[in-house]
């Protein structure tokens, strides 16, 4: 809550005023080492470099690329396991798109700074899949963002739910964790 009101005060406004601005800040929330968090082991990871494209005016990451990030390395485990977004439309006819997100941010992101995104598996039904996420900044060596993702099946003009490609499921086995910490 200090480093929010410092910013506020740099921007030449006082928290004071602002009814009930960081009032759902909790300290507790920042996590200062990788060591506190509760990381699978089978967690897939990517390193990014934050370039000035994915900012703000202020060279702070705009919180829609923590979503664009996560969702990168997502595809990008789906890939690994040989069910990359064009081996779901072209050889199965299905795509999955993202249907619920939520999440926090936790600290920012700047310029030139390196993240590491961490997803895992937490769920996967018949027809969906739950991600989550991790957003490592490896410059400041803290916990970003934690944030997840529901994706449900669909045929690939998006106008029903339908099952999981076969093999999916098997496929994503390796990356199924529910750690304690949410």
């Amino acid at each position: 809550m200090a480093d929010f009101k410092k910013l506020l005060s740099s921007l030449g406004l006082d928290a004071q005023n602002i009814e009930g601005v960081g009032k759902d800040i909790n300290e507790d929330d920042e996590v200062d080492t990788k060591d506190k968090l509760e990381i699978p082991s089978n967690a897939f990871k990517r390193t990014y470099k934050i370039s000035l494209s994915d900012t703000d005016y202020l060279q702070v990451m705009h919180y829609t690329n923590y979503f664009k990030f996560c969702e990168r390395c997502q595809q990008e485990l789906l890939a690994s396991v040989g069910f990359g977004y064009s081996t779901l439309i072209h050889k199965f006819g299905r795509f999955i798109p993202t249907v619920e997100t939520g999440g926090k941010i936790l600290s920012p992101v700047r310029l030139d700074n390196e993240i590491e995104v961490i997803v895992w598996v937490e769920e996967i039904g018949r027809k969906h899949v739950k991600f989550r996420n991790f957003v490592w900044n490896k410059t400041s060596n803290k916990l970003a963002a934690d944030i997840y993702t529901v994706g449900v099946c669909t045929d690939t003009s998006l106008t029903e739910s339908i099952e999981l490609p076969e093999g999916f499921a098997k496929a994503l086995e390796q990356f199924i964790s529910k750690p304690k910490n949410k």
